[in-house]
């Protein structure tokens, strides 16, 4: 074999490396909780505060690029003098996405009458929004479809192929009671009116830590898969840690 010969070969050699090294691609699957070919990143960053209610949000880099990939974020609605927080993630750019599926969400109606037994006495009439049957007599008020993040725990696997969400996606909806007074019927006799709403079914379980699956899709078109660990509370929302895959 010549020197050229030679000097060919190692020049092909060293290129068909780099060719290989750039096309280098990521496992199709990953297993919740499992740090083996995973970038870890520590974050415990807290959304909201404890003593009150507030709107507030956070926000995640899965690769440390300087390019944000997720928001999470927690707002402040008030309906009828009645404050109370929902919160979703937003994936940030075309290139991120959240594993999440679509609820056909079903509301249902009742309305109740109880007393309070006060001089005069007060007569409640409350009527109920739920997204649960309580009774075999509640109404169906509406259906309407929602999307809304997979909840997942150590172990669980995801894959490149599962169901993929660019939107803004569901974290945890409202429970709130609003009472207001109807006017006074007799002497005797006060009428109050109440509205309860809870939407809390598809909800994240509170003060426990749990993961939301992510992907996101490189310069290159591949796709990496990783998590969002986080942990609820009535009133917060903690960014435990992110991971992604290396």
């Amino acid at each position: 074999m010549t020197k050229d010969n030679m000097k060919y070969q190692l020049v092909f050699c060293i290129c068909f490396i780099s060719f290989v090294s750039c096309k280098k691609s990521f496992p199709d699957n990953v297993a919740i909780g499992n740090t083996e070919g995973m970038k870890v990143t520590p974050m415990n960053v807290v959304i909201g505060s404890d003593s009150d209610l507030s709107s507030d949000n956070g926000f995640v880099d899965l690769d440390d690029n300087d390019d944000v990939d997720f928001e999470i974020n927690m707002a402040l609605t008030n309906y009828g003098g009645v404050e109370f927080t929902h919160t979703r993630i937003f994936s940030l750019n075309e290139n991120t996405f959240v594993l999440g599926y679509d609820n056909y969400d079903t509301v249902f109606w009742s309305k109740d009458t109880f007393f309070v037994n006060t001089i005069p006495v007060e007569e409640y009439w409350m009527t109920r929004h739920r997204c649960y049957r309580e009774s075999m007599l509640d109404s169906v008020e509406f259906d309407t479809i929602r999307p809304y993040v997979s909840q997942l725990e150590p172990g669980n696997f995801i894959t490149v192929d599962d169901d993929w969400r660019s939107e803004a996606v569901h974290l945890k909806r409202p429970f709130y009671e609003d009472y207001y007074v109807v006017g006074p019927w007799n002497a005797d006799t006060t009428i109050m009116g109440g509205d309860e709403y809870d939407m809390t079914c598809t909800n994240f379980p509170m003060n426990t830590p749990c993961y939301i699956g992510v992907k996101i899709r490189d310069d290159k078109g591949r796709d990496r898969l990783g998590w969002i660990k986080i942990q609820l509370t009535e009133n917060t929302i903690t960014i435990l840690e992110s991971a992604i895959q290396k």
